[in-house]
Order: structure tokens, then sequence, then C-alpha cells
């Protein structure tokens, strides 16, 4: 890099550091504001009960999954505590054990079909949700028939 682009980029850096900065007066304010808003804000009556952002759920890389293969009932109902968590969902078996701090309802509504088949719960409160896009990653078998 030239002398002169280096100045450039030096130049230009500064500038995005003064248009970053705030006024120390401004900065006040934004206190006093952010304090009233916090103050006025309720509780809605439908609170979220994730612990963890959704969102966060489409970077999550799972680890040590088991390999993909077919379960019968009697295996999947062995996975039904909240350290080994999994579920039925239309004839598909997932590892729902990470999943669970993500559910934005919570994690006892998984909980409470883990080692089980949530097929139907699934569908009357998720029916519009794609599984595979979902749960995709911790997709680990098929129900044996």
């Amino acid at each position: 890099m030239s002398e002169k682009e280096t100045n450039q980029k030096e130049e230009t850096n500064q500038k995005e550091e003064k248009t970053n900065q705030i006024h120390p007066s401004h900065k006040e304010m934004l206190k006093k504001v952010t304090l009233n808003i916090s103050e006025q804000e309720k509780p809605s009556k439908r609170k979220i009960q994730g612990v963890k952002p959704q969102l966060q759920w489409l970077n999550y890389q799972p680890q040590n999954l088991p390999k993909y293969q077919k379960y019968s009932s009697d295996e999947i109902a062995k996975h039904n505590k909240p350290s080994d968590c999994w579920i039925i969902l239309k004839g598909f078996v997932y590892d729902v054990t990470e999943y669970a701090a993500y559910h934005p309802g919570g994690t006892q509504l998984i909980y409470k079909y883990s080692g089980k088949d949530a097929t139907s719960m699934f569908q009357k409160i998720h029916g519009y949700v794609s599984i595979d896009a979902l749960l995709k990653k911790v997709l680990i078998g098929e129900v044996l028939k």
C-alpha cells in the first residue's frame, strides 16, 4: 500500500470514529430515555420461554450425535430425560436434547414428549413449521416399523 493510500485510509478511519462518537450531552439523554422506556415496559401476557434466542439455533452445530439408523420404539423411549431427549416426528427420530433450550415455548413441552411420538402435538401447534428446516441438523434416524 502506498503512502497516499495509507493516509487516505487513516483519514477515513478518523472520520468514521468521529461519526460513531456520541456527544456527552446526548449520552446523558440516551440514558434517561432508556431508563424511562425500561420503567414503562410491562411484561406481555405471552412470555417467550426459550432460554436461548431461537435465531441462534440457525448457527448451532450439534456435536456427538448418534449415527443415522432405524430405532425401535423401545430404544427411543429410553431417551426420555432433559439430558438425553429424543422425539419422534412423522416417523423420524430427532435428538432434541440441545434444541430444547432454543424452543420458544420453553423446554417443558419438549420434555413432556421426550422418548415419545410428538407428531400430533407438533402438527396441532406448529402445523405451518417445516420440521426439515428446523430440526434437520438433529435428525438421527427413523422409527423401525
